[in-house]
Formats: C-alpha cells, structure tokens, sequence
C-alpha cells in the first residue's frame, strides 16, 4: 500500500507543476490586431462567445503579449470553422500562392536576435512589430506556429517557413469541413513565451470565411523544472 500511495503522490505532485492559464479572448483589451502591408485586415469581433476573426481576402496577426515572460509547455483551443481557405488541391497549402491556413496558432519565443538600427529601417513592420515584443534587454528567437492543415498529409510534419528564418511551424492537426473544433497540444519541451500570435489567412486564394474561437488556455510548466 506504502507503494501505491506513492506512487499516487508523485503522480499528483507532477499535475501541480503545471498550471492551466485562460486566455481572454471575450474582450479586446490586451489584444493587438496588426497588419500586413498592402494586404487588408481581418475584421475581428470580441463577445461574450469568444472572438470572431472574418476573413475576406485578408490577413492580420491577432496578437497576445504577455507582461512577463512565461515558461509554457502546451496549449489547448476551441472554437468553430464557420469556413475554410479554398485551396482546390490541399497538397499545395503553405506553397507560394496558396499560404493559407484556417488557424495558425503562434508563440513567440523569447532568444538573443535584436534588430540594429539599420535593420529597423529596412525591416517589414510585421518584423518589427515581432522584436518590438522582446523587454529591454532581451531579444526574439522564432515564432513557432502550430497549424491545423487542410492536406492531411502534412500533419506531423515541420518546417520553417520559405519567408522568414523567424517562423517555424509544425503542423499539428487536419480539417477538412466546417464545423467545431478542440485541440490540445503539448510542446516538445517547455519554452519561454513572450506573446500569442494568433493567425488566419485568406489573402493568397483571396478565400471569404469565419473562424471563431470560444475559448484559448495555455498550461506553464514548472519554473524550477530542467
């Protein structure tokens, strides 16, 4: 018995070391909608039922930035794809043309790369708006982006993206029709989080659809935990 109830508080003492963090996602306040030059913007709506991005041949981050930097190790959402990207053959998701995806959901990660003055000036502002996440003193690593893909034959597969050395993605789960959606992810390995950047894009295959999401948690894992 000594054994089993130790084995009962080991397996207790690992679930406290990690703590469930909701997201607000009812109200704007904290959120940052950004945008792309020359590609219009998501209309994005906050209720009570969640937010509500409208897609119409558009595109814009959907930012969270954290007041400190916290140590994650997963993520879980839910929500509804009213629509989807229309992409005509999946397997071309994420080429040139056809970088569309009904849900990216981004962490940016904190690391050692600062822009330089020069870099400023010539810096897309999506890029500058990235470093500008980092507190004083510190710098950006990647965004790593997990995607639900419409081609299910690039779920479990990794890349970083063609555009930028900065996003990294893994493609994490498939939908092929409109409807309601959970996922719950669990990192590789913990890491340290500056900001949520939320993503859904319908400006290459100039797609019109809805994607709300209800509800957005992240677990942190435990700070003294190597």
């Amino acid at each position: 018995m000594g054994q089993i109830f130790e084995i009962m508080n080991l397996s207790i003492s690992r679930k406290l070391m990690f703590a469930a963090m909701l997201i607000p996602i009812q109200t704007p306040e904290n959120w940052s909608l950004q945008s792309y030059s020359s590609i219009s913007k998501n209309e994005v709506n906050f209720s009570e039922r969640g937010v509500l991005v409208k897609v119409n041949s558009s595109a814009s981050p959907l930012i969270f930035p954290f007041k400190e930097k916290a140590r994650l190790e997963g993520f879980k959402i839910s929500g509804e794809f009213r629509g989807l990207p229309k992409l005509g053959d999946p397997s071309r998701q994420g080429d040139k043309g056809f970088d569309d995806f009904p849900l990216r959901v981004g962490f940016v990660v904190s690391g050692k790369n600062k822009l330089g003055g020069f870099q400023k000036l010539v810096a897309k502002d999506w890029v500058r708006r990235l470093f500008s996440l980092a507190p004083e003193g510190e710098g950006i690593d990647k965004i790593l982006f997990f995607n639900i893909t419409q081609d299910v034959h690039q779920v479990g597969t990794e890349r970083v993206h063609p555009m930028s050395e900065f996003i990294h993605e893994t493609f994490i789960d498939s939908v092929t029709e409109k409807g309601h959606f959970n996922y719950n992810y669990t990192f590789k390995v913990p890491i340290a989080v500056l900001a949520i950047w939320i993503s859904i894009d319908g400006d290459d295959t100039k797609s019109a659809f809805d994607v709300l999401i209800n509800s957005l948690d992240v677990r942190k894992a435990d700070q003294n935990a190597k």
